[in-house]
């Protein structure tokens, strides 16, 4: 899935977490639902587009990240034209080409634009226009005051202040 363990790197890289783009106009119940099958301990929100989702164990989350997600074809080799330095042996990111080992979707067939970095398309859901999952870093953290800017709040209200 493109997290090398034994790697300098991995020390950025939170195992047991899943971070999740696409949740605009999800909930936190949404989330959960989206995740049943596999029993997060939590979720972390970021932002309006964003959360992590918690497991106490890494392999909860790998499954996790297997289960409901695809691999997107094209983007590493993407991601390595627009950088060179990511072919460096000391990267987190391991590139494999092995198609026949898991499920994947064509970079091409992504209808939405795509954030930044090496991503996996998540399963569809009705309440998203697209998600996209990987492994959370220890740098994906709500900003201060991020409830301010919060365009679900605004929407649907802020379920802390009821």
């Amino acid at each position: 899935m493109g997290v090398l363990e034994e790697n300098d790197n991995s020390k950025y890289v939170r195992l047991n977490v899943i971070h999740m783009r696409g949740t605009e106009d999800m909930s936190t119940k949404d989330v959960f639902k989206y995740f049943e099958d596999y029993a997060p301990a939590s979720i972390e929100w970021i932002n309006d587009i964003s959360c992590n989702v918690v497991w106490l164990d890494n392999i909860s989350a790998a499954r996790a990240l297997l289960g409901l997600s695809k691999r997107i074809s094209g983007l590493s080799e993407k991601l390595q034209r627009e950088n060179k330095e990511a072919a460096n042996d000391n990267d987190l990111v391991n590139v494999e080409n092995n198609s026949a080992e898991e499920n994947m979707i064509q970079l091409k067939d992504i209808q939405c634009p795509l954030p930044p970095g090496l991503w996996r398309k998540g399963v569809d859901y009705p309440k998203s226009k697209a998600i996209f999952l990987r492994f959370a870093m220890k740098s994906d953290k709500k900003q201060p005051r991020a409830e301010r800017m919060s365009e679900y709040y605004k929407k649907y209200g802020n379920p802390n202040f009821g």
